[in-house]
């Protein structure tokens, strides 16, 4: 996220990374009347530039409780600038407060804040395929003027997650399934580093509990959590990424750089392709895109609009299927992108991935 002053005062709402939603407010202030009660907390030596004072950038933040970012400045922007760290936040009940010392007359200043990652609650039990999914806040859906979006990818909904949770950087793979399911339903085999393909939303279920059974068994599932489908709403929080461009690697309006990260319609030759062939978007997933369609909890049904704490959908007569297949355009692997299937039928183009998470007390309807 990035701020620039060459005004008086600037108000601003962080809706560009919006899974951070971190509003800011920069104004400068004359730190002499003040100067007293800030010294012992500044910095030694505040004295001195209380002398001199001058009207110096102050930054107000405001966000979700208990969220850290680091804040850094620069007299520049652009790919010479010198970025330099100004201070640590974690966000409370209040408002926060940072004062920019050395710009002090500044002609013009910028700022650009971090979010500082939580940390998982214990050790990942698998690092070679897990990869943890932080708790924020995200917009689900496409806005209006988004090229190729389709009319089931609305109203714009803000979505919170309270807490965070694992995905699996693959979708699961042949050989992940026959060991736990002992068949391949596949229709491109045998190819064990290949996505599954061809299983239904039940088998898909069926996995996933059975995948929970043998890795509590064996000791090595967190207490609290399970292996179990994402809901659309993580799916499209983990495929984004923190982004809002149409696909987690930017807009790509052209669809230059999409063969880097997805197997699609014109580069697959009809079939699947070992996973992680391809690159991952920034949290380190990969085949969101393309590979297979991914099937989701929860159901095919338009979004409720405003704001919606660990949402899953109400139940519609379809479940959802996220992300791109080998048989599809590159139009069709947005992030946003929906779409939905019977439950139980399948096809040689629609596979899965499991999260480990907190549980969702669903019916299979």
């Amino acid at each position: 996220m990035l701020f620039g002053i060459t005004l008086l005062s600037l108000s601003f709402s962080d809706r560009m990374h919006s899974q951070d939603y971190l509003q800011v407010h920069i104004q400068f202030y004359d730190v002499r009347p003040i100067g007293e009660s800030l010294q012992a907390v500044l910095m030694p030596g505040f004295g001195d530039i209380l002398e001199k004072a001058d009207k110096i950038p102050a930054l107000t933040l405001r966000g979700p409780k208990g969220r850290r970012y680091t804040i850094e400045t620069s007299s520049t922007i652009g790919p010479e600038a010198r970025w330099k760290p100004l201070t640590t936040v974690t966000l409370g009940t209040t408002p926060s407060l940072a004062l920019d010392i050395e710009g002090k007359g500044a002609k013009a200043r910028f700022f650009r804040t971090r979010l500082i990652p939580e940390k998982p609650p214990i050790g990942n039990p698998n690092p070679e395929r897990l990869v943890w999914i932080p708790a924020g806040t995200f917009i689900m859906g496409s806005p209006p003027d988004e090229q190729n979006r389709d009319t089931d990818e609305q109203p714009l909904t803000q979505v919170t997650f309270t807490k965070g949770f694992w995905m699996d950087k693959f979708e699961v793979t042949q050989k992940d399934y026959v060991e736990i399911m002992g068949s391949n339903p596949s229709r491109f085999k045998p190819g064990e580093n290949r996505p599954v393909d061809n299983v239904t939303w039940s088998w898909a279920m069926e996995y996933c509990e059975k995948l929970t059974q043998r890795e509590q068994a064996a000791g090595r599932l967190p207490e609290g959590f399970v292996y179990r489908l994402p809901t659309e709403a993580e799916w499209e929080y983990a495929c984004r990424a923190g982004t809002t461009t149409r696909y987690s690697h930017g807009n790509d309006p052209e669809f230059k750089l999409f063969n880097d990260y997805a197997w699609h319609l014109n580069n697959s030759n009809n079939q699947t392709h070992d996973v992680g062939t391809k690159l991952p978007n920034p949290w380190g997933i990969y085949g969101l895109h393309g590979g297979v369609y991914e099937w989701c909890l929860g159901w095919h049904v338009f979004y409720p609009g405003g704001s919606v704490t660990d949402y899953i959908s109400p139940p519609g007569q379809d479940h959802v299927l996220r992300g791109g297949a080998w048989s599809d355009l590159p139009m069709n692997g947005r992030a946003a992108e929906r779409h939905w299937f019977g439950l139980n039928l399948s096809y040689g183009n629609i596979g899965f991935r499991v999260i480990l998470a907190d549980p969702y007390a669903l019916v299979s309807h």
